[in-house]
């Protein structure tokens, strides 16, 4: 079977196969410098997969991967980012065009399982077997995040440990000594911005974006804005005032 029939997408009116398990896969840019084109960084997850950037930084041994924008998903796939899905991919983008991280929970799943990948205009359907065929022409790195995660809460545990030893014994640090056990490793009350930071990103609320001062709000974060626009919503529309949008403007960049 070939992969364009392997990866032909099906309308979202088309059943889904009782048991599939739902994916992602996300199109992220990594840090580059300007001189330099960007490699897209795709994640192919399942989706109760925790997968903040942080960890997917560390896995694929990038620096700052943020979610792709429009202007990167068009430059290179030649499709917006809310509708990529595997099925973008091509023989045009092998030999190191792109680079593609696995979660190790999909990679081992047994070859019949079915997996369904689905945006807003399509789903797609495919087992594990014919998964796992399209992405080895990809040469996929397959990471075990949960594994990364308690590596990374390690190093972090570590190293306040060993900054600690190399100060003054009266000294006080920010770190907290459970750090391990929480992935959290600053003290709310000894640097609040730190501790705070940590939260919104380990707890997935928010990721970066391209531009300076700009954020991602990501589901639960954008729950928590849902619900104060409609608490704000039914009491300015009861005093007869309607709402209106104030754009924003951004610079034009050159780099994607």
């Amino acid at each position: 079977m070939s992969l364009e029939s392997v990866l032909s997408l099906l309308s979202l009116s088309e059943p889904t196969p009782e048991g599939a398990i739902p994916l992602k896969s996300l199109v992220f840019k990594p840090k580059t410098p300007k001189s330099q084109t960007p490699i897209p960084l795709i994640l192919v997850a399942l989706q109760s997969t925790q997968t903040p950037s942080g960890l997917l930084a560390k896995a694929a041994g990038v620096k700052e991967p943020r979610l792709a924008n429009d202007q990167l998903t068009t430059t290179f796939f030649n499709i917006s980012a809310k509708d990529f899905t595997l099925a973008s991919l091509n023989n045009s983008h092998k030999d190191g065009k792109v680079k593609v991280v696995l979660d190790s929970n999909v990679a081992k799943a047994d070859p019949t399982t079915q997996f369904v990948l689905a945006n807003d205009s399509s789903k797609l359907i495919l087992t594990g077997k014919q998964l796992s065929g399209f992405l080895s022409a990809y040469e996929p790195t397959i990471v075990d995040f949960e594994e990364v995660a308690k590596s990374q809460a390690q190093e972090k545990a570590k190293a306040p440990a060993k900054q600690a030893k190399q100060s003054k014994p009266a000294a006080s640090t920010a770190s907290l000594d459970d750090a391990k056990l929480i992935g959290v490793t600053v003290d709310k009350h000894k640097d609040f911005p730190g501790w705070y930071q940590q939260i919104l990103t380990k707890g997935e609320m928010l990721d970066y974006y391209d531009v300076s001062g700009c954020y991602i709000l990501r589901p639960p974060s954008y729950f928590v804005w849902e619900q104060i626009q409609s608490w704000f919503d039914q009491r300015i529309k009861a005093d007869g005032v309607s709402n209106a949008y104030f754009p924003m403007f951004v610079s034009s960049r050159t780099n994607i």
